[in-house]
């Protein structure tokens, strides 16, 4: 994924679905969503390592 859209767009894809699934575990599939967020939420963060070494790095993506 990151390959086709970028270092940024996959860091946000990640913040994204690490929400999603956090909001849907108390109502669909419960500890399962809770460890994919965990995943998610690890990932962005090195992903935002990453950016801020490639120079991309945005302080509006800062909150993770």
């Amino acid at each position: 994924m990151e390959a086709i859209f970028g270092t940024e767009a996959t860091f946000h894809y990640c913040r994204l679905n690490s929400w999603k699934y956090r909001a849907r575990s108390t109502m669909k599939n419960g500890d399962e969503d809770l460890k994919k967020s965990d995943w998610y939420i690890r990932k962005a963060a090195e992903l935002k390592v990453k950016m801020k070494l490639e120079g991309i790095y945005d302080r509006r993506t800062e909150s993770v």
